[in-house]
């Protein structure tokens, strides 16, 4: 016998309800609290927390991407080339050797600084 036959359409509809809300999706008050997320800063608490590979200074931006899609729905749709491209859009053109891309946390906290200075004026 299947769970749902037992259940009304209503009971149906709360269960499938509760059961996106727990795992993060499909409800709107969520998605616009998502939505108001801060990408630069996002990319900034990310950075910090990752440790970067042995012999390089800081994280890759592959691995920044990734992490930002493990913690936050809103960025599952993210790759090294978003993390780079909204960095460049702060002014930080994150610089590559043998296509690491290895984002600076001093740098990107330095073009957060720089946005919020220019909103103030």
């Amino acid at each position: 016998m299947s769970l749902t036959g037992s259940l009304t359409k209503d009971e149906q509809k709360m269960l499938v309800t509760r059961a996106l809300e727990l795992r993060g999706g499909a409800i709107v008050a969520a998605a616009q609290r998502e939505a108001e997320r801060d990408e630069l800063a996002d990319i900034l608490v990310v950075t910090q927390a990752l440790p970067p590979r042995e012999g390089e200074p800081h994280p890759r931006a592959a691995a920044v991407a990734e992490a930002m899609r493990d913690r936050w729905n809103i960025y599952q749709d993210w790759r090294l080339e978003t993390v780079t491209a909204a960095l460049a859009g702060a002014g930080y053109k994150v610089p590559t050797t043998d296509r690491k891309f290895l984002v600076d946390p001093v740098r990107i906290a330095a073009a957060i600084a720089s946005r919020d200075s220019n909103l103030d004026e």
